[in-house]
């Protein structure tokens, strides 16, 4: 069963498209296979932007532009200035044909189609402050960059089950393997790290991520089971407390 995409992911999957990532790379980020980001992008109609470098057609200065942009100079001026002094070198024999074609077509130049700007100013869900969101989203782009970016890698286990085989059902790893995303192993049927109580809830209620991170906090399940989990915290604060007390009396 595929996981539903939360309102947080796709605002940080459209600032990740944005930002040039490829599909493999927001997979990691935000936990789910390259193919369920693969899908995604393509029922959004969300395309990776590509970023390169060109030389400037009038200054030969260097400039970030993108790969499918036909732009050839790095600034407004600089195209002034190169078709200025274009303009200034044909003849007046010239600029008399280019005018009779022209309004022998009745050619017009385009006009410019005025963008219109769907954001509205509203108060974040998350932070409780007024932000300008976009296409209606509830939480502003600050939030999911802290909990993307932030706050999520660093609630990260860093330890080894190994270590405390009394503790995890290390059989569930010897009979599926460790999950790994397609563009990896391709075990998406293996075995994950769940956080008991979640990591959206230790964001939600300003949780230490040492405390999230804790062993303790931790118990083995296959991964699509942990998917289809979501945010959802199986235990409270005080009792994932209790639990590290207990670990911690027992492990030093």
């Amino acid at each position: 069963m595929c996981m539903k995409w939360t309102e947080e992911e796709l605002v940080a999957l459209r600032r990740f498209i944005s930002e040039g990532k490829k599909h493999y790379e927001i997979s990691l980020l935000l936990g789910r296979t390259e193919k369920s980001v693969e899908n995604k992008c393509s029922k959004l109609r969300l395309k990776i932007v590509s970023y390169g470098i060109g030389n400037c057609k009038r200054c030969n200065s260097e400039f970030v532009k993108l790969l499918s942009s036909p732009q050839v100079f790095c600034s407004s001026s600089c195209s002034a200035i190169f078709n200025n002094r274009l303009k200034g070198a044909r003849s007046e024999d010239t600029k008399i044909k280019i005018s009779k074609t022209l309004k022998s077509k009745n050619i017009r130049p385009p006009q410019k189609i005025k963008s219109i700007k769907s954001t509205v100013k509203r108060v974040c869900k998350n932070c409780k402050k007024e932000n300008k969101l976009k296409n209606g989203k509830l939480i502003c782009d600050d939030c999911v960059y802290k909990y993307y970016e932030l706050y999520r890698p660093s609630c990260s286990f860093k330890f080894d089950v190994n270590d405390y085989v009394q503790e995890f059902d290390i059989t569930l790893v010897e009979n599926y393997g460790w999950y790994s995303p397609t563009n990896k192993r391709n075990n998406l049927s293996g075995v994950s790290k769940d956080h008991i109580y979640s990591v959206k809830d230790g964001y939600v209620n300003n949780i230490s991520p040492e405390i999230i991170s804790h062993p303790a906090n931790c118990r083995l399940m296959i991964h699509k089971d942990n998917s289809s989990k979501n945010s959802k915290s199986d235990i409270t604060i005080d009792e994932l407390l209790n639990r590290i007390l207990v670990w911690n009396n027992k492990y030093g």
